[in-house]
């Protein structure tokens, strides 16, 4: 009897623990505090337009567009001492879904009439909910370019699954579907030396490489990431070498299905835009990384990314310039 009701017991602790170790726990609320959050580019010779102004959300909330909207700021930008107010931007026809639903609407903002210039200081200063937050930036001139060197370099080859594929000139049948083909991969390289000038940084914002003859194209500014930002203050020689490549490979998905694309050193050449940006745009790069070390990206100073809004807002405005350009082997 004894031994049934040590059982009956350890059976009932058990499922206890089971069930308090399965049970969802509620309405946690963790401390923070709700931020203007900023989000803007001054592009030399554009209008001032698409500066998105929301705030931060708690920790555990899950993120719509519609729950960070900031609709009612008071906001304006200041240069050479006049004070242009910005407004909301009304939604445009291309605020769309690839289903044609329209897209969530953002709270972008503009200023109607105001060019940006380079160099020129440009203060923002938001307020918002007894919240005020406040950024400057200085909008470099256009890059300058110098010695630009496309070239093209084999390196490793991929597989593919695949009944037909391209080989230089040749097209190749293989003979049943499901054949594992090896596709040489060849990459484009563009290197380029810029001018470098204190407080800038720099980097290739889009690249994109095309052959006249067979009208193929690969590139874009998704591939690129940030990898090329450079600081001037830090170029001892003057100059700020750039370097971007691409692999001249299709990939066809849901299948590991790849192709080379048709493109040849004799007809090629690559469209790329070089961009300067206040040095402060490269801080926020090399620290953005630390807000995802599993942390409260809000919470303790020392992880959150060095960005140059102030007071009671995080978030990044810079003014940049752009140089376009066409290189050929």
């Amino acid at each position: 009897m004894k031994r049934i009701s040590f059982l009956l017991i350890t059976s009932l602790t058990i499922t206890l623990l089971m069930y308090s170790c399965s049970s969802t726990i509620t309405d946690i609320q963790l401390p923070s505090t709700e931020r203007i959050v900023v989000s803007g580019l001054l592009v030399s010779g554009a209008p001032v337009r698409n500066i998105q102004i929301s705030r931060t959300l708690p920790p555990l909330d899950t993120f719509t567009v519609d729950r960070v909207f900031v609709g009612d700021a008071k906001a304006s930008i200041t240069v050479d001492g006049q004070i242009f107010a910005l407004n909301l931007q009304a939604p445009t026809p291309s605020d769309t879904l690839s289903d044609g639903k329209p897209a969530p609407r953002r709270s972008f903002y503009e200023a109607p009439g105001l060019v940006v210039q380079s160099g020129k200081t440009y203060a923002l200063r938001i307020e918002w909910q007894g919240k005020v937050a406040t950024a400057e930036t200085i909008v470099p001139a256009a890059p300058a370019i110098e010695q630009p060197r496309f070239t093209f370099s084999r390196t490793s080859e991929f597989t593919t699954n695949a009944n037909v594929f391209l080989t230089g000139d040749t097209t190749k049948l293989l003979s049943k579907n499901g054949m594992i083909a090896v596709v040489p991969a060849t990459t484009a390289v563009v290197t380029l030396n810029v001018r470098s000038r204190v407080t800038e940084m720099y980097r290739v914002s889009f690249f994109s490489v095309r052959d006249s003859q067979s009208r193929d194209s690969l590139g874009g500014e998704t591939s690129l990431g940030v990898q090329n930002a450079q600081s001037g203050a830090s170029a001892s020689s003057g100059t700020v070498t750039l370097r971007q490549s691409l692999s001249l490979v299709r990939r066809f998905p849901p299948a590991n299905f790849i192709l080379p694309a048709r493109i040849y050193p004799p007809t090629a050449s690559i469209s790329l835009v070089v961009q300067a940006a206040d040095s402060a745009y490269y801080d926020y790069v090399v620290s953005n990384a630390r807000a995802n070390s599993g942390n409260n990206p809000i919470g303790s100073e020392g992880i959150n990314p060095r960005w140059n809004v102030k007071g009671d807002g995080i978030g990044i405005f810079i003014g940049t310039a752009e140089t376009r350009l066409t290189v050929r082997p």
